[in-house]
């Protein structure tokens, strides 16, 4: 009787995920909140695309998948402004009880401009509002754009302006970046290594692999 009933539940599973389309969807933005239109999203099931689509003017996307591990692949035109990574690559888990996956794509544009990062500090702040763990949100903020492949510069005005935010955040990372002087940290990246040889360790090292790229 009990592999009757295993085998009523198993055909009930199989008909109830017959009957459903496995999709992803998600939004395509500049970390300030801005949606970016036209970012060309790629679905793929291991090696095989499973289809390719681009965002809407709200910067929206919804593709067809398989369910079980599939991965999103979103690439931004460039020209007018770099972006700090532009092949952006993310794992998601589409399941029937988590159908449609959801996943963003988040893009960090190369600059040091107070006005852009102020705007990133306000859409975080917003963003914030609707999380329980503020000091982790903020945290993991910190992460992403630490790990994003912004230049050292971009990196310390991010951190001078999140730490406006939120001033828990202990990685060392971000401490060293809020307490770099700028002009040394400019100095630095034009390849004086007397100023790089005064910078707080992690910046440094960062300086060191940023100068390494450009040659």
């Amino acid at each position: 009787m009990r592999n009757g009933k295993s085998v009523i539940v198993l055909l009930y599973a199989a008909a109830s995920l017959a009957g459903q389309t496995a999709e992803v969807t998600g939004t395509a933005k500049l970390r300030n909140g801005t949606p970016l239109n036209g970012v060309r999203i790629t679905v793929k099931n291991k090696d095989a695309v499973l289809v390719t689509t681009a965002t809407n003017t709200e910067g929206v996307y919804e593709a067809q998948a398989v369910f079980g591990t599939v991965s999103v692949v979103c690439e931004a035109e460039s020209e007018d402004q770099p972006y700090a990574r532009n092949r952006l690559s993310y794992d998601v888990e589409v399941t029937p009880n988590s159908n449609p996956g959801k996943q963003d794509c988040m893009f960090d544009r190369v600059t040091i401009a107070q006005d852009y990062w102020q705007q990133v500090g306000k859409f975080l702040v917003e963003m914030a509002a609707h999380v329980s763990n503020k000091a982790l949100f903020f945290a993991k903020e910190w992460k992403e754009i630490d790990a994003s492949g912004l230049p050292p510069d971009a990196k310390a005005v991010a951190a001078r302006q999140l730490g406006k935010l939120d001033s828990s955040i202990t990685d060392r990372t971000f401490t060293d970046y809020q307490k770099v002087d700028e002009p040394t940290l400019t100095r630095a990246l034009k390849g004086d290594g007397k100023a790089a040889s005064t910078l707080p360790g992690t910046v440094k090292q960062d300086v060191i692999h940023y100068n390494a790229s450009k040659n």
